[in-house]
């Protein structure tokens, strides 16, 4: 390869005379002079992690979770528009099609998202020390009251803002709210009324 300079590098690697003339094995081989000087610039965007696609696939997805949450909290499910998502994620109508197939289906999303996190969050907070049912209905309270920091947005619940919006038009949002709302009841006193029992309050028409 007359005139380039990494000809020296392809003919070494492909068995030049350079190579058929030295007997050493091939990994004691030194590799021909300038080899060390082919400029390397061009390898980070090729040799990118085979993961970055799926990781930014994600992410987009995460945006879009988290954009929903906080728009329904503040203005509301119906209000909400495909557009806000995108534009609050900044994302293309494209990129929100491509995770979800409906607002419905972001809205669920969202909320499984929530319940998710919200089930961290109560696993490990201070009332379930408590072994006297009065003392933990009572730090429950406390710790609720703890987590009312900011705008009532910021700390407003997803499930009970949604689901007062959707219980008829959206039973499977409607259903996605429920679960994130009755999977407190195992966290309270064993005295607290299970959802399945009949001193307990009508559970939500879905």
């Amino acid at each position: 390869m007359p005139g380039s300079e990494i000809a020296p590098w392809f003919e070494w690697e492909a068995g030049s005379a350079f190579c058929k003339a030295d007997r050493r094995a091939p990994h004691d081989r030194e590799p021909p002079a300038g080899f060390d000087d082919i400029p390397t610039g061009r390898y980070p965007k090729c040799m990118a992690p085979a993961n970055a696609p799926q990781a930014a696939r994600i992410d987009s997805r995460q945006k879009l979770i988290k954009a929903a949450m906080a728009a329904i909290r503040k203005q509301g499910y119906a209000a909400t528009s495909v557009d806000d998502l995108c534009g609050m994620a900044g994302l293309t109508k494209g990129a929100f099609f491509h995770h979800f197939k409906s607002k419905e289906a972001l809205a669920i999303a969202a909320m499984e998202y929530w319940t998710e996190r919200d089930s961290a969050l109560f696993e490990g907070a201070p009332y379930r020390a408590s072994s006297d049912p009065l003392d933990r209905i009572l730090s429950y309270l406390d710790f609720r009251k703890g987590l009312m920091v900011g705008t009532l947005t910021e700390f407003s619940c997803l499930a009970g803002t949604m689901v007062q919006e959707v219980y008829v038009s959206h039973p499977d949002i409607a259903r996605a709210c429920e679960a994130c709302i009755w999977q407190l009841f195992p966290t309270l006193p064993p005295t607290w009324p299970s959802p399945a029992s009949r001193n307990c309050p009508r559970q939500l028409p879905v």
